[in-house]
């Protein structure tokens, strides 16, 4: 009897180990979102005060943005295979991807690279005048 009572005890303590590693899971995750939406606000506190939306300020904001929603999307992923392996109950479950996050990291990128052409040209303006 003292054997069984010690094997439940091994389970129990890695069971309980496991959902402390998902808690920190979680809240790497929400500390991720929340960067994002910290950048987001700097964005738009920077895009209030410049005069025009092409500046160098705006486009290195943005440019921070667009890399805080790769953790964003590192996390939702691993989350949301955790949930579905948990809810297939031992059934053979793939990985998850957030496909919508990437592709908002890739359009973030591509505008990054279309507003730092625009202060290009921007200072060029400037200089002819």
């Amino acid at each position: 009897m003292i054997r069984r009572i010690q094997i439940v005890g091994t389970i129990c303590c890695r069971t309980a180990y496991r959902s402390g590693a998902e808690l920190s899971k979680g809240r790497s995750a929400a500390a991720s979102v929340a960067a994002a939406l910290l950048m987001l606000r700097k964005l738009f506190r920077i895009l209030s005060v410049c005069t025009s939306p092409f500046c160098e300020d705006f486009v290195s904001k943005l440019r921070m943005f667009g890399y805080s929603l790769l953790p964003v999307a590192l996390f939702a992923s691993i989350g949301e295979t955790l949930a579905v392996r948990f809810l297939s109950a031992g059934g053979s479950a793939g990985i998850s991807v957030q496909w919508g996050i990437l592709v908002a990291f890739a359009v973030t990128m591509c505008l990054v690279t279309v507003f730092r052409y625009g202060v290009q040209l921007q200072k060029e303006s400037d200089e002819t005048l």
